[in-house]
């Protein structure tokens, strides 16, 4: 049975009124039939909790949570993750977000399940609403090292939050949602990529909404440069990864990181000093520790 796997949908949300419903709606839109949707609200103060309740109360696919007080953006993705959900494989989607393909989850089941067995699933998130889709791929599985190399090429993924499909059980065993930065999604999901490849198909799924209460939107470059704790996690997990692979990975994600905090460092002296220090000692870093790590796995 192709439904017999059982996903569940979790959407954090904080003082998202504006756009939660668009995003619970896309949801509800999903046409496979094994679903279980959770709404987390992080303690919203715009009434937006009220409205949650009040519209989906006698809905029974969906479970709403409130916490109190607020536990903050990451700590709400554990809480989903961790405590909330249940199932095969877990999917999260930003109070802000929306999916934009109804088949979604249902053409990812399939694909799983015509692989035979449990690995992480990737479809493309995008940002631009006038973007055209194209239904007639087929998905295709990369190993570990396969995926790293596809991920630096010029025709690498484009994935985000709300299409990536993680195992729960994996998720939970390998740590998912430990660093309190923006970019823990994709950290965490690199986790298991590391462990067990990924399957992906090319087709647009999921709109990422830039900006408004986005993090990644919003963040200051002392936030970016915190976020390149993403380069170590990375090298702590790559230790069967070919050394040639991760050496071409850090070479490829390293300037294209610090290529952003620059941007975004403002026109003064002491920041642009501050990123050229910081990005001179973690380069060095990252560099023993790749090859004292594949020296000693």
């Amino acid at each position: 049975m192709i439904d017999s796997l059982k996903v569940c949908i979790g959407i954090p949300t904080y003082n998202q009124k504006e756009y939660i419903f668009e995003a619970v709606e896309s949801a509800l839109k999903q046409d496979y039939q094994n679903i279980e949707f959770i709404i987390s609200d992080d303690n919203s103060t715009d009434g937006s909790y009220e409205l949650l309740v009040e519209k989906y109360k006698e809905n029974s696919k969906i479970k709403i949570n409130r916490n109190s007080p607020n536990l903050g953006r990451v700590k709400n993705y554990r809480k989903l993750l961790y405590e909330l959900s249940d199932g095969d494989y877990y999917l999260n989607l930003d109070g802000d977000d929306y999916f934009i393909d109804d088949q979604f989850v249902s053409r990812a089941m399939q694909d799983i399940q015509a692989h035979g067995s449990l690995v992480p699933y990737i479809a493309i998130t995008t940002s631009d609403e006038n973007e055209k889709n194209e239904y007639d791929s087929q998905a295709k599985y990369y190993s570990p090292n396969e995926f790293l190399l596809k991920q630096i090429s010029k025709d690498g993924f484009r994935f985000g939050h709300a299409s990536i499909l993680s195992p729960i059980n994996y998720a939970r065993e390998n740590n998912y949602y430990n660093l309190d930065i923006f970019g823990i999604d994709t950290t965490s999901f690199m986790r298991l990529v590391l462990n067990f490849g990924a399957l992906y198909r090319p087709n647009k799924v999921a709109f990422w909404r830039v900006g408004h209460n986005h993090t990644s939107g919003n963040g200051s470059y002392l936030d970016f440069l915190e976020n390149t704790v993403y380069l170590d996690d990375f090298v702590e997990n790559a230790r069967f990864i070919p050394l040639s692979t991760k050496l071409k990975w850090l070479l490829f994600q390293f300037p294209l990181t610090y290529k952003t905090v620059f941007s975004i460092s403002s026109k003064k002296l002491y920041n642009y000093f501050d990123v050229s220090s910081k990005m001179i000692k973690h380069f060095f870093r990252l560099t023993f520790a790749v090859k004292f790590l594949h020296l000693n796995r």
